[in-house]
């Protein structure tokens, strides 16, 4: 199976990067730098980042990330509104204090007002690295500096019994989420990568364009490098956890890598990829992963896309679904969706639900109409679509043409386990490079409403 997880439209590249103020691309990131306070007489050594298979390798020193201004190695990008950042970060190289290091040395991922100013406001999680040769991390604090060049702050996070430090040799998965309406920021940890622990909140305001990363520090007042590891590294915007471009195995076609950007509440979607059907999808998807009965609800709308006449194709679809294994392209899931049709722009035709009730099996859908039961739902202006998960594992898709009255639109009965993904997802329906663009917005997550799970409600509907 191949599988993508390439975010924001960033093909991940081999790039050495080193120096204050660098810019070049690292995977997903577009710019590093060494940040160097000031305030303090020793000059800190040029980091540097390199990925591979997705493991991104970074080499850090200086004093801190503290008190009124950092010195340390920062790769980020910059973008507006609401996003989250996510990594497994684990320590490679790093000395204790008693072995001539430091056991504060920090790795973690940050959000930063500017990125290259040694004295911004910033949030972050991290994991120091504690005692020993080599050290492999004790605890994990939030930390944070509410006013650039003032003082920071921190708070030791503990797991739920409120005494055992977070910390393992093997790595411990942390995220940032900004609320930019709010300018709540709020860390999380997670012991496995998928059931995540709330650890700290703060209000610190900053402007709507900031830097999202991953920093490394040494603790140290020399030239000693500290290496760290940061893993299954997600940048997408909140309030989802994760984007992946899926790439069937099936198909010798090798997906473009797709994107996801939000900003004002307008997610921008871009993708590439055979189809969203048969044995195995192509397609680029950004979800949440959510247990129990959910629904996610968007109107989705085409920016970008051409039909068959016009080189491109009919069958592109943008829509909302719930998927067992987010980021397996054979994986069951469900799902309503509005195709693109003919074209150029093309703004969509008609409306479908789909779903593929067996993982690695066959696919099948059911156009939708109006209760005319001849007229396709279909708008330039775009079509809210819902899909909830109700107890049993009763999937079922609806269509809104205003936001706020929704007419049911299919139900179909598939096992899930009981933690799955919720999403957007975007397929081209074309074998080349070509990427079509969506909108999707009004995107929530909630209970299931509406509609109940009876054979007899179903009826009221037909």
């Amino acid at each position: 199976m191949r599988k993508s997880l390439t975010i924001m439209g960033m093909i991940a590249c081999l790039v050495f990067l080193a120096g204050a103020s660098a810019m070049a691309q690292v995977g997903i990131f577009q710019k590093s730098v060494t940040l160097d306070a000031a305030e303090y007489t020793n000059k800190a050594t040029a980091g540097s980042a390199t990925v591979a298979n997705g493991v991104y390798t970074l080499k850090g020193n200086g004093r801190d990330v503290w008190d009124n201004g950092d010195e340390a190695f920062f790769v980020y990008n910059e973008l507006a509104g609401s996003n989250t950042i996510s990594a497994k970060v684990k320590w490679i190289d790093a000395k204790g204090d008693s072995n001539g290091g430091s056991s504060w040395a920090k790795i973690g991922v940050m959000v930063r007002e500017k990125g290259d100013s040694p004295e911004s406001k910033h949030y972050w999680i991290e994991m120091r690295c504690g005692d020993g040769n080599p050290a492999l991390g004790d605890q994990t604090d939030a930390q944070w500096r509410d006013v650039e060049k003032q003082a920071s702050g921190n708070s030791q996070i503990y797991l739920p019994d409120g005494k055992t430090n977070i910390a393992s040799k093997d790595g411990v998965w942390l995220r940032v989420t900004r609320n930019a309406a709010t300018d709540t920021l709020t860390s999380e940890y997670s012991l496995d990568g998928v059931k995540w622990v709330f650890a700290n909140s703060r209000t610190i305001a900053m402007q709507d364009v900031v830097s999202y990363g991953i920093i490394i520090t040494s603790h140290t007042s020399d030239t000693q490098m500290v290496t760290a590891e940061a893993s299954d590294v997600q940048l997408v915007p909140a309030p989802f956890d994760k984007g992946v471009t899926l790439d069937a195995a099936a198909y010798t076609h090798v997906v473009t890598p797709g994107s996801a950007v939000e900003n004002n509440g307008v997610y921008t979607l871009k993708g590439n990829g055979r189809d969203v059907w048969d044995n195995g999808d192509e397609a680029f998807f950004v979800y949440k992963q959510l247990t129990g009965p959910n629904s996610i609800s968007a109107k989705v709308k085409w920016i970008d896309a051409k039909g068959d006449a016009a080189g491109g194709s009919d069958w592109a679809k943008i829509g909302v679904m719930i998927r067992e294994k987010g980021d397996v392209p054979e994986s069951k899931h469900y799902w309503i969706e509005m195709r693109c049709g003919a074209g150029s722009p093309a703004l969509g035709d008609q409306t479908d639900a789909q779903w593929r009730d067996t993982e690695g099996g066959t696919s099948a859908n059911a156009q939708i109409y109006l209760k005319d039961g001849k007229t396709n739902i279909a708008s330039k202006d775009g079509v809210w679509y819902k899909v909830s998960r109700y107890p049993g594992n009763v999937f079922v898709s609806e269509y809104s043409l205003n936001g706020n009255a929704w007419t049911f639109a299919n139900t179909k009965t598939i096992p899930m386990a009981d933690t799955a993904a919720y999403g957007l997802i975007i397929t081209s329906h074309k074998e080349d490079e070509i990427l079509f663009t969506a909108e999707a917005t009004d995107v929530k997550f909630g209970a299931p409403t509406g509609v109940k799970s009876s054979a007899e409600n179903w009826e009221l509907f037909h």
